[in-house]
């Protein structure tokens, strides 16, 4: 490609930038609507995701009322990580643990013994703290575990005189392994990578800062639907044709015009994020922009190939917000995809939103580089040479 055609190409790309931003309405759509549902969302958001030391509350149902359920109870109230709540409360908790009755009784006769733990809603904190409520049971299950071990031992050498000297021997035991659980000699420290904080998800700010980036970009960039058909409706790609201007040349001037409007937004969104709202784009720069550019040419490739479907502007405004919509909703943009049936989670990866919200988790949450997120670059490219190849297939001029 010579420079005549490079610089036929910038002229595209300029005087379509121009016209968008022609309009007060455009200022408002690129920058102001995104940063006020940013900072609305990141702090509704914030109790749900970014509260890192707060207790979960958990409600605890003790159907059994025996020695070893009151351990229990105690074990996990004794979490920093959860606060148990009687069974008689009211508040609506994202998990319930049940003892059921006998628990105690199954414990001593050698049979296996099983608490309930029921998830209440589907939610970060449900699953933070089902796992809370395994790592507070864990030593409680173990100290019985080798009770029982140490008690069926005893019994074999010498027969207890009544259930109530084998309880207390039980218990006794019980006692001694528990205690000796709390001072292992092995340690098992996690460190997260790159951010020093463990993170497996997006904080609230995290989450409402990079979903609204990917909500409003797939708005702007989809709007290569609506030129498309526009100028095909007036006439005006008719008359490029006549010019010594290759198709070539002017969808590629197209592109790049969509391409730069969805840059800039990107940047303004991600640099605000930085500093009106703390959020940490990571630690490489790079990834985040290879992430930003192969994310922004999938979707133009979508809009060119949604040009392809409609028939005038009116038409092709409601299949962009409709898309954009659907897109940012089902591809984890407003909520984690953590929380969704591992289906959903499965389906959704058949969308560029999906790949791109992933990628931006991985370089926010883990600080990860080029190298952790080359599965998410690669769909992303797959996408954009897809739907590219759908549009120019089918793409009218007339």
């Amino acid at each position: 490609m010579g420079g005549d055609a490079v610089r036929r190409i910038l002229a595209i790309a300029v005087k379509d930038i121009r016209i968008e931003f022609s309009e007060r309405m455009t200022w408002v759509v690129f920058f102001v609507l995104p940063l006020l549902f940013t900072a609305v969302l990141g702090v509704s958001m914030g109790n749900a995701f970014s509260r890192e030391e707060a207790r979960i509350p958990v409600r605890v149902v003790d159907e059994d009322g025996s020695r070893l359920s009151r351990h229990i109870v105690d074990a996990l109230a004794s979490s920093s990580s959860l606060a148990v709540q009687s069974a008689a409360g009211e508040a609506k908790v994202p998990l319930e643990v049940i003892i059921p009755r006998g628990t105690e009784a199954r414990v001593l006769q050698g049979d296996e013994a099983v608490i309930h733990v029921r998830r209440l809603e589907k939610s970060v904190n449900a699953v933070s703290a089902a796992a809370s409520v395994r790592a507070a049971l864990t030593p409680v299950v173990r100290a019985a575990s080798v009770a029982r071990l140490v008690l069926q031992t005893a019994e074999r050498l010498r027969p207890f005189s009544s259930p109530t000297e084998r309880k207390v021997f039980f218990y006794a035991a019980f006692e001694a392994a528990y205690r000796a659980l709390e001072h292992v000699p092995v340690r098992v420290e996690v460190k997260s990578v790159g951010r020093g904080r463990q993170a497996a998800g997006l904080s609230g700010f995290e989450q409402a800062s990079a979903g609204q980036l990917v909500t409003w970009t797939l708005i702007t960039l989809l709007g290569a639907a609506e030129a498309l058909v526009s100028e095909r409706v007036r006439g005006t790609l008719r008359r490029l044709l006549v010019t010594p201007v290759s198709k070539t040349v002017i969808l590629t001037g197209k592109m790049v015009g969509r391409l730069s409007l969805g840059v800039m937004q990107m940047a303004v969104l991600i640099l605000a994020g930085q500093w009106l709202f703390h959020v940490n784009w990571g630690q490489s720069p790079f990834a985040l922009t290879v992430v930003a550019l192969t994310f922004a040419l999938s979707v133009v490739a979508l809009g060119i190939a949604l040009s392809t479907l409609v028939r005038d502007p009116r038409q092709a405004n409601g299949v962009i917000v409709l898309s954009s919509l659907t897109l940012a909703a089902l591809g984890g943009a407003w909520w984690p995809l953590e929380i969704t049936p591992p289906l959903y989670q499965k389906v959704a990866h058949l969308l560029p939103s999906t790949w791109a919200m992933q990628a931006f988790t991985v370089i926010i949450a883990r600080g990860g580089g080029v190298s952790d997120v080359l599965p998410e670059i690669g769909a992303l490219l797959a996408f954009t040479a897809l739907f590219l190849a759908l549009g120019v297939w089918r793409l009218r001029w007339e």
